[in-house]
């Protein structure tokens, strides 16, 4: 059910239709009364924001007199 909610096409279709700067959060906010967006807020968002970064060093062993 996650992978294919009830509300999947109409919220594509605000997706595709709108740009991020031409109130697309703000449409889906909008649809069916805002429960797809409370829905998609809980579960789909967060792994979106997610981020991972690996870092490597070297330490230097060089001696400073």
């Amino acid at each position: 059910m996650r992978d294919n909610p009830p509300y999947r096409d109409a919220a594509l279709r605000v997706i595709s239709r709108y740009g991020i700067f031409n109130g697309r959060e703000k449409y889906l906010m909008e649809l069916q009364g805002g429960s797809p967006y409370k829905d998609m807020l809980r579960h789909f968002f967060p792994k979106l924001r997610r981020i991972e970064v690996i870092v490597r060093y070297e330490e230097d062993k060089t001696e400073v007199e």
